[in-house]
């Protein structure tokens, strides 16, 4: 892991918000947040008090920035999951335990957040998904964008949302297509 010193010196931010700042101040003393571009509103200075800088810290922070990176990346939410992958990429970079130079970001960053949480053991919401195009739930057709996981949980949608009997038969024709498609990739 990268000593909070070779942060503070090597690390440029690549996101447009600061978000990767603001998460990496809460380990940095106050006197050297002007050295990574944060300066404290004026009610704040002289109580910035740093979290202890250690892998586990780090872990804690990054587990939370992969659930939220995911949740962004699931609800395609672009802008926000784009920064997320810049602030997960920020941490992989600070831990240097393999995935400091990970580059694939199709599917709203989802290679980066899953292989990020199957390192570390986070939560993993698409499971033997990779994150790329051609898989999963990419290709559902669930109207609200989401992600189902199985037949049965479609059926369950369906049901609930009182789909007429042909409507679930055309949906059923594009579900078996769609899995027979997957299968010969």
């Amino acid at each position: 892991m990268k000593s909070l010193e070779e942060v503070i010196i090597g690390y440029k931010s690549e996101t447009l918000d600061g978000r990767d700042l603001s998460r990496l101040s809460q380990f940095v003393p106050e006197d050297k947040l002007k050295d990574i571009g944060v300066t404290l509103k004026d009610e704040f200075a002289g109580k910035h008090v740093p979290t202890d800088y250690t892998r586990e810290n780090v872990l804690a922070q990054l587990e939370k920035d992969v659930d939220f990176g995911f949740e962004k990346a699931l609800n395609r939410r672009g802008i926000s999951a784009s920064l997320m992958y810049s602030v997960v990429s920020m941490w992989n970079w600070i831990l240097e335990e393999g995935l400091e130079d990970f580059d694939d970001y199709p599917q709203y960053g989802l290679p980066l957040f899953k292989a990020t949480a199957v390192k570390y053991g986070f939560t993993n919401p698409i499971g033997n998904d990779t994150g790329a195009e051609e898989e999963g739930c990419w290709h559902d057709l669930r109207s609200d964008g989401g992600c189902s996981q199985s037949l049965d949980q479609w059926i369950s949608l369906l049901h609930e949302h009182e789909v007429h009997l042909e409507e679930y038969r055309r949906f059923v024709a594009k579900y078996h297509a769609l899995t027979e498609a997957v299968k010969g990739v």
